[in-house]
């Protein structure tokens, strides 16, 4: 089913553009060290069949992550991207506590 759902996600991925150099820079040094980066998924500069006066931004494919604890920085932070982490939970009371131990007004759903 995850491979499934994995191939059928990436037909229908597209790039999207950051609003700022700062911003990637930011995404760049939240990212976990120890995760596996699929080949192609951060580009700093522009794939050749990009406009030329596309060169100078940052480009990042949507990404939705699972195995990530709240207690990392990127699950923490506002980070303005196009990355969706997702956590579980084992009852209402810890999807209530994941929910509000954070000190800013996240965007999430619950399943």
């Amino acid at each position: 089913m995850r491979k499934q759902f994995e191939e059928e996600l990436q037909k229908k991925l597209q790039l999207l553009s950051l609003n700022e150099v700062q911003q990637g820079h930011l995404l760049h040094s939240l990212w976990p060290r120890n995760w596996w980066r699929p080949a192609g998924l951060w580009w700093k500069k522009r794939p050749d069949d990009f406009p030329s006066d596309l060169s100078n931004e940052y480009w990042v494919i949507p990404t939705v992550f699972s195995d990530w604890t709240d207690t990392m920085k990127i699950v923490k932070e506002e980070i303005l991207g196009p990355i969706m982490p997702i956590l579980t939970y084992e009852n209402v009371n810890e999807a209530t506590a994941q929910a509000n131990g954070t000190s800013l007004g996240l965007a999430e759903a619950s399943f």
